[in-house]
């Protein structure tokens, strides 16, 4: 019963508690017939254990699979073997990240990310030196305001920054930092820079 399937485990530990059953009602019955030898007793003992057989389970299991099945080819899910589908009937939880794949992280980061805050470094660009928290006493000179964060129906994050002027009670100007799919992000785009890092307008071309 180690091996197999959740709904194999299951029958087997239900072929195991019917032959129990099986047993003890043959028991009972040589018993009332003070352990007789004669035949009619033993086909009755006989007769009794095989009663204890399901013998349309392998038919309501062929006939519930098939119509399992046909459900899930509803939702665009087709299975090659029906071991698939029963082991799928015993999952509860199914994580998964939001591209859909089961993925295993490293705790630190991503790589993308981690080799984008690498390259910011030696350029002087890190955010731990421009980057501050809300509060007043805090001398970054960007501080994070609003964050949109991903969604699968917008495909790209969003992140609002503001600069303080000198009296630190407004802000000077803000930007919004847009990561994600090129698709959704590129028709929120009007400019693009050029080599020289002068902005010029996006156009079919570009």
């Amino acid at each position: 019963m180690n091996t197999g399937t959740p709904l194999q485990k299951k029958l087997s530990k239900l072929a195991l508690l019917l032959f129990g059953i099986a047993y003890v009602c043959a028991l009972i019955v040589e018993a009332a017939n003070k352990f007789s030898g004669k035949n009619e007793v033993v086909i009755y003992d006989l007769a009794t254990g095989l009663s204890m057989i399901p013998a349309s389970l392998i038919v309501v299991l062929t006939i519930t699979m098939a119509v399992g099945t046909k459900h899930m080819s509803t939702r665009n899910v087709i299975f090659r073997k029906l071991d698939s589908l029963e082991a799928l009937g015993a999952v509860t939880n199914i994580c998964s990240d939001k591209t859909g794949t089961l993925t295993q992280g490293i705790a630190r980061g991503d790589p993308t990310e981690i080799s984008i805050q690498v390259i910011a470094s030696r350029f002087g660009w890190n955010r731990h030196g421009l980057v501050g928290s809300n509060d007043d006493s805090d001398s970054g000179a960007w501080h994070c305001l609003p964050e949109y964060p991903f969604n699968s129906d917008t495909k790209h994050i969003s992140v609002l920054y503001g600069r303080r002027n000198s009296d630190r009670e407004k802000y000077d100007s803000r930007w919004v930092i847009t990561k994600g799919a090129l698709e959704r992000v590129l028709p929120l785009c009007d400019f693009i820079q050029d080599e020289q890092g002068n902005p010029r307008p996006i156009t079919d071309a570009v």
